[in-house]
């Protein structure tokens, strides 16, 4: 782990890696519109987020890193 100007730990390119390949199954709260969903699927770096009434969206593992935007919820 690397040290932030502000004090905060960073992940190495490896750990968020391992991280990313662990998100199948994770749900996650979109914060702008207060909608939660479930990683159904990843690949090469995308993620398919599904919503309890089947709707699916798309984004990506890096986007989801974004605490502004996303919620590990679970």
């Amino acid at each position: 782990m690397s040290l932030h100007e502000h004090g905060c730990f960073a992940d190495s390119y490896q750990v968020r890696h391992i991280n990313a390949q662990c998100v199948v199954g994770k749900v996650f709260r979109h914060k702008p519109t207060n909608r939660r969903y479930i990683a159904v699927l990843e690949a090469g770096g995308s993620v398919e987020l599904q919503e309890a009434s089947g709707h699916s969206t798309y984004t990506s593992i890096e986007a989801l890193g974004n605490a502004e935007v996303w919620e590990n919820v679970k």
